[in-house]
């Protein structure tokens, strides 16, 4: 929201995930056969074959740009991944797509203590230019962040900051409100290096109802590093050799673990069962951008622009439960509705 238009190939690494030809989430490559999203952006497995990547893209109605498109062979969500009606945790997926790219991967952060508060942060997508997400756009936008402590967050009213997040917000002097919004739920936030790889942080999750009036949350990658390792190692034909895969299957190997295992053991969960995360109720008066049901309507003023409709949550039981600042709003919780809504297209 409030982005700023990068040069065409400043972010080869960003993908557009679609479903059919619809744009529903960011993504990043990883490795040239490996994309990095949101968990919450793909709920139903079965559907692989509807869901399609687009590496490198930038203007997402021009068929003569540059992108490379793939379909997906096979997902890996992380195991404890969960969805409350106050948070989102451990929101990252793994896809594995029918080819090559050619662009250059993205590196991934590793280090618990990166951010800093002297890191500046950039993520980018194709998310809304509206506080409320009535406009998606076009073409891909960045906009720059301030990265904030936990005890920041929360003061900021974001209730539940788990170690397998990351808080990012505008905190500069410019007047303008910045911030990831309706539409880039899976995309990168990134530490911009100007004469190396870019280093993702975090991944777009969720945020407030009211984009740039809260803190927006990330899942930090440095705590899910080992798990996107793994599922990396063994889905991709071609990892990137910092992962050093080989010995992260003799280390396996040698504490007891099959390097055939689906997914990793637990780490760092809260003491929510996913099943019973997942089926919470949604808090009410949420206002949800139902990413695939992106109307292909361009804009009268802003050729670059898209309208996006919207779903609202019309409970009533639980709206004396649920203060402002613990609604999860955004694209989140389109991952319990994601039935409904693909049914529809």
């Amino acid at each position: 929201m409030n982005g700023i238009t990068p040069e065409q190939s400043r972010y080869p690494y960003v993908a557009s995930l679609q479903y059919g030809r619809k744009h529903i989430c960011g993504a990043t490559l990883i490795a040239p056969d490996i994309i990095l999203t949101a968990a919450h952006c793909v709920t139903q497995p079965e559907l692989i074959g509807h869901f399609r990547v687009v590496v490198g893209e930038y203007h997402l109605q021009d068929h003569m740009d540059t992108g490379e498109t793939f379909y997906i062979e096979n997902m890996d969500t992380h195991p404890q991944y969960i969805v409350t009606n106050t948070y989102v945790d451990n929101d990252a997926m793994i896809m594995k797509i029918s080819g090559r790219s050619y662009h250059e991967p993205v590196m991934l952060n590793i280090k618990h203590n990166v951010p800093t508060k002297d890191n500046r942060l950039t993520v980018m997508g194709w998310g809304s230019v509206d506080v409320k997400g009535e406009y998606l756009s076009n073409v891909l936008q960045e906009v720059d962040l301030n990265y904030l402590f936990k005890w920041e967050c929360k003061k900021e009213g974001i209730q539940t900051v788990t170690n397998n997040m990351l808080c990012a917000f505008d905190q500069d002097l410019d007047n303008i409100s910045e911030d990831s919004c309706y539409g880039d739920s899976g995309g990168p936030l990134i530490i911009k290096k100007d004469n190396a790889q870019d280093l993702q942080v975090g991944i777009v999750s969720y945020g407030t109802e009211i984009c740039a009036e809260h803190p927006g949350i990330y899942t930090r990658i440095s705590s899910i590093y080992d798990w996107i390792r793994y599922s990396t190692c063994q889905l991709s034909d071609d990892p990137p050799d910092y992962f050093d895969c080989g010995a992260f299957s003799n280390h396996l190997k040698d504490i007891g673990l099959s390097t055939d295992s689906p997914s990793l053991p637990p780490t760092d969960s809260p003491s929510v069962s996913p099943t019973a995360a997942q089926s919470s109720w949604l808090p009410s008066n949420l206002r949800l951008v139902s990413e695939t049901e992106v109307n292909n309507q361009v804009d009268e003023d802003n050729e670059n622009l898209i309208a996006a409709s919207f779903l609202v949550s019309e409970d009533e039981d639980v709206t004396n439960n649920a203060l402002p600042h613990q609604k999860v709003g955004r694209s989140a919780f389109i991952s319990i509705l994601s039935t409904i809504l693909i049914l529809l297209i």
